[in-house]
């Protein structure tokens, strides 16, 4: 194939309605047609390379079973067209009528190599109407709108299992402020998607706190949560616990804690007799409760290991586990407190942000909630599991070494910053204006580097003095979204001395002007699709399978790619040109497409909990 494709599996409202436009066409001109899956849209291919060849592809063998054997030649006729005869004549009607679509088709061409089609996009149309949609929406660009009923809202709450409410700032590590960071982005994400997300972070410690506003999560300071908060709901719990089915009753019990257990070796056991030599010890069949519940287990499901859990003591205290269940009902009964919700737990969504080396226990606490609490056992419930950081004094070369806490990889990383910024701009380097981006460029850096990794995958930081050229992609990020703004102020500035004129309504804009194939790709590439990413972001959820579909890593990736792919345009183009009148359209249209790139960069940044710099 001529070009470097990749498959998309978008929203039929993705792409301004393009792919479902697509496949109306093909169901409604081809009846007698049989397209693999069905989903011919899903067999149209979005390239991101060699955008002059096309935007979209059509293989080959989209046609293959709707064509005659051997492999035809697509310019023949087909007898299995139903009103069409041949397979170009039924791409001139497909260009006919996108003319009515917002992303209308300019021309196709088939590759004579290997009969693939590929379509190409009539780009100032293009132009104008994905800049329309972003002028229109601003701040609310790639968000799902959502009524103003909460009631009809979805809601989440994220449960952060790394134990932070004791912590203190000096004893924070990198993992636990790689938890906290994935809790505020996965809640940014799913709010963008349009749930109502409750994420109440409480620290006992004051410091900590403060630290935490840095990174701009707001944290409760709450000295008042302990086990004694949950004494009622524990008795309810034990309640249930003994006429639950799930109960295991084998004397053998007493001496096997955790482990696998045999079967009941007698239907008729006296369940009193035996809780009395047992002295109140207590497990519940969590494989059973798999089983007749059909919870997938295994690859994607619940950890094939899972057997009994202990949930009584001899001495017949609870288990951690219970008071952690207890934790869970508890916001959920706030959740719908504060929304006044009479739902059922059916419309919550409840997400276990854990580390890889607890992801067992907490499944076990799923489980067990399930089972026995009325309020979260209907409730959706998902596993986020985020793998260690690992630090070394060098990625390439030495061993691990011990990763040092949170707030000392921050002074690590802000001296690197100063140090880099100081070899680069000498003495200039001081002052409040300075101090605030280094203090705003250290923050994206670090968040960059604990978030840019796909979530179960190890975070590898580099404690070298070099070590900054490894995390400065939030830094770039953030250093380009500036030069956007400079760009933008320098030419509002210039309007207000007289020097341009004021810039034209986008609807007035002749976006032909733009025939640099960067400018395409900017748009193609990233402002276009950004809404199709966020929503990509939160997969499919299902309810049987407690593997998260969060990608929290590709919001990063994405404000990363744009940003080289911005910084190589920027150094090659120059946009505010020469007032003179016939340089001024093809000024404004540039323009237009760089307030379109920095407000996609900073509702990008809104997801991050970053702040963006006005000027660098």
């Amino acid at each position: 194939m001529a070009a470097s494709c990749v498959s998309v599996d978008i929203d039929a409202d993705d792409y301004f309605g393009f792919y479902r436009k697509f496949e109306e066409f093909f169901n409604s001109k081809c009846h007698n047609m049989t397209f693999g899956n069905g989903k011919i849209g899903s067999l149209m291919i979005k390239m991101t390379k060699n955008l002059q060849n096309g935007d979209f592809t059509i293989p080959a063998s989209t046609f293959k079973e709707a064509l005659m054997e051997p492999p035809p030649d697509l310019m023949k006729p087909s007898s299995q067209c139903s009103s069409l005869q041949t397979i170009s004549e039924l791409l001139n009607e497909l260009k006919t009528s996108s003319e009515a679509w917002t992303l209308k088709i300019q021309n196709y061409n088939i590759c004579e190599k290997d009969k693939s089609v590929f379509i190409k996009l009539n780009r100032p149309c293009a132009f104008q109407n994905v800049l329309s949609e972003v002028v229109t929406q601003e701040v609310l660009y790639g968000r799902r709108t959502t009524g103003t009923d909460k009631s009809d809202r979805k809601m989440c709450i994220l449960n952060n299992s790394a134990f932070l409410h004791d912590l203190n700032c000096d004893d924070m590590t990198l993992s636990q402020l790689r938890s906290v960071f994935l809790c505020e982005h996965i809640g940014s994400v799913l709010e963008a998607n349009g749930y109502q997300v409750c994420n109440k972070l409480s620290v006992s410690d004051q410091k900590l706190q403060e630290m935490l506003q840095e990174y701009g999560i707001v944290a409760n300071l709450d000295h008042t949560a302990s086990i004694s908060d949950f004494e009622d709901q524990l008795k309810n719990f034990k309640d249930k616990i003994e006429k639950c089915k799930y109960i295991v009753l084998d004397k053998t019990l007493a001496t096997k804690h955790g482990g696998e257990f045999e079967d009941n070796p007698a239907d008729d056991i006296d369940k009193d007799k035996y809780r009395t030599e047992s002295k109140n010890l207590i497990f519940l069949d969590l494989r059973q409760f798999l089983n007749d519940n059909r919870l997938t287990i295994g690859k994607d499901g619940y950890d094939k290991n899972i057997n009994n859990i202990q949930v009584f003591k001899e001495d017949g205290t609870s288990c951690q586990i219970l008071s952690n269940c207890c934790k869970i009902e508890k916001h959920i009964e706030l959740l719908k407190r504060s929304n006044h919700s009479t739902h059922s737990s059916q419309n919550i969504l409840l997400v276990h942000v854990v580390n890889y080396e607890k992801e067992f226990s907490q499944q076990q606490v799923d489980l067990v909630c399930r089972m026995i609490s009325d309020k979260a056992k209907d409730c959706q419930q998902i596993h986020c599991v985020y793998g260690p950081v690992i630090a070394r004094k060098n990625i390439k070369h030495t061993p691990h070494t011990p990763v040092m806490s949170a707030a000392k990889y921050y002074q690590l990383r802000k001296s690197q910053m100063r140090e880099a910024w100081v070899m680069k701009y000498g003495t200039a380097v001081k002052g409040e204006g300075w101090e605030a981006t280094i203090n705003a460029m250290t923050i994206a850096a670090i968040k960059f580097e604990l978030l840019g990794t796909t979530a179960r995958n190890s975070v590898k930081v580099d404690l070298s003095v070099s070590g900054i050229s490894d995390s400065k992609g939030g830094s770039f990020v953030i250093y380009n979204c500036a030069r956007l703004s400079t760009l933008l102020a320098r030419y509002y500035e210039a309007v207000e001395q007289g020097l341009y004129p004021s810039l034209p309504d986008v609807a007035s804009i002749d976006f032909s002007l733009l025939r640099e194939e960067e400018e395409w790709q900017l748009l193609f590439n990233y402002i276009l699709p950004y809404a199709s990413l966020v929503r990509n972001c939160v997969g499919k959820i299902d309810p049987t399978n407690p593997r998260s579909k969060i990608h929290s890593h590709k919001i990063c990736n994405f404000l990363v790619n744009l940003s080289r792919d911005f910084s190589s345009y920027y150094r090659r183009v120059h946009i505010l040109t020469e007032p003179r009148p016939h340089l001024l359209p093809t000024m404004f249209a540039r323009l237009h497409l760089m307030k379109a790139i920095q407000q996609v960069m900073k509702n990008a940044f809104t997801l991050l909990h970053i702040t963006p710099l006005e000027q660098v």
